[in-house]
């Protein structure tokens, strides 16, 4: 579990939220982590991340658009 990272709260709290961003807010994703247990200092850095990731993106998409 853990080579794979399954054990790390901040790389699960990433994948959890990639998993879910174009269908839950922010605000429901920080919630359910907290839930999990995870640490606000890792839900925080992952949703900084995720979506400055995705902010990338869309700002390429239209640029090409």
């Amino acid at each position: 579990m853990k080579s794979f990272g399954y054990v790390e709260d901040k790389g699960y709290a990433e994948r959890f939220i990639r998993n879910r961003q174009n269908v839950k807010s922010k605000r429901e994703l920080y919630m359910a982590l907290c839930q999990k247990g995870i640490s606000k200092e890792h839900i925080e850095s992952a949703m900084e991340h995720c979506y400055e990731e995705q902010d990338e993106k869309e700002a390429i998409r239209r640029i090409l658009e």
